[in-house]
């Protein structure tokens, strides 16, 4: 039940809706009480780079950069600065760690150039689209992949 109450807020968050119930508010009290040590949030049951930018949104849009945001962000900064972190397998999670960087507009130290650089290294010259879908002859571009490294350019004001 809980889960659901966090999907919930998650969802809502992101979108840019105030909580407005207790059922929004448990589900944010939820997330900030379950963020790891280093500011990330995942593990055993979601990958940190995909659940950390979801669940920094949620906050961002409730409660500014609180402790935890900024915790947050420091975690995905460093990321996306990793050129060794599986993060960049594909384009969705760099796509999506930089839109959720970019909106908390806390970017001064992040190397935006050096990181749109390498995620525009992720499209794919043929197709157009980004790659991520892996399949068994490598790594294809997929819609999920381009629209979320789109919608992380353009936070970023790399492209209009």
């Amino acid at each position: 039940m809980q889960l659901g109450k966090t999907v919930l807020a998650l969802t809502l968050f992101v979108a840019g809706v105030q909580a407005q119930n207790s059922s929004l508010d448990l589900a944010l009290a939820w997330l900030a009480a379950n963020q790891n040590a280093d500011g990330s949030w995942g593990g055993a049951d979601c990958w940190q780079p995909v659940c950390t930018p979801f669940a920094t949104m949620a906050l961002l849009n409730s409660s500014g950069n609180s402790s935890n945001v900024s915790a947050a962000l420091a975690w995905m900064k460093a990321d996306l600065q990793n050129a060794e972190s599986w993060s960049w397998a594909e384009a969705d999670i760099p796509g999506l760690q930089l839109l959720a960087v970019m909106r908390s507009g806390n970017y001064s130290d992040l190397n935006r150039s050096n990181v749109t650089a390498r995620l525009l290294g992720l499209q794919d010259g043929e197709s157009g689209g980004f790659l991520g879908w892996w399949t068994a002859n490598g790594t294809i571009a997929d819609s999920v992949d381009t629209a979320i490294a789109l919608m992380g350019l353009l936070e970023a004001d790399e492209i209009n």
